[in-house]
């Protein structure tokens, strides 16, 4: 049914400032428990991409594209203005934002968007900082796009941490006859 996500997405941006204009027209202070009823709202963010991910899951990637390029649009908006890229895993605002880009630069890739997903990718990487997940999607992207040297240059960076990036790796080596490094 899509009644209830088209119900999510229009609420969703109002939330906020009617959450803090409630807060001052009923002479309330911000306060501990005002504080956690916002934050609950950052947690209907996640929801964007879980409905992205459901659309992933059905083998319909390109439903699931705006549902990602929504939460990324939504994420940054409310992204806080100042915080260092080394604490963005540890702060919760930035969680739908992150999560919304890595989501997108897959998705993306899936629908043989892959300049797209390269894009995506360089965002990740710029705006947040997470090198990982954009080396590891560039990895499968490069092999979706056959462009082995690349695709096993990228893997090799992160073969020691994710060793699942070997078979990419080694897929890669494959293709391009380098049966030694395959191995």
């Amino acid at each position: 049914s899509f009644i209830q996500p088209i119900i999510i997405m229009a609420v969703l941006p109002l939330s906020v400032p009617f959450a803090l204009f409630t807060i001052w027209a009923t002479n309330r202070t911000l306060n501990l428990w005002s504080a956690l009823g916002i934050l609950l709202l950052f947690k209907l963010l996640a929801l964007l991409s879980y409905l992205g991910c459901i659309a992933l899951k059905r083998g319909k990637p390109e439903e699931a594209i705006p549902w990602f390029e929504k939460a990324v649009q939504t994420g940054r908006e409310l992204f806080p203005r100042r915080i260092g890229r080394s604490k963005y895993w540890r702060d919760l605002s930035t969680r739908p934002y992150m999560r919304g880009l890595r989501n997108l630069a897959y998705a993306l890739s899936a629908t043989g968007r892959h300049a797209e997903a390269l894009a995506t990718c360089d965002r990740l990487e710029r705006e947040c900082g997470d090198n990982i997940t954009a080396i590891s999607h560039r990895a499968s992207i490069y092999l979706n796009m056959g462009r082995w040297a690349e695709a096993a240059e990228m893997a090799k960076k992160l073969e020691s941490m994710h060793h699942s990036e070997i078979f990419i790796a080694a897929f890669a080596y494959s293709e391009q006859g380098r049966l030694a490094n395959a191995l």
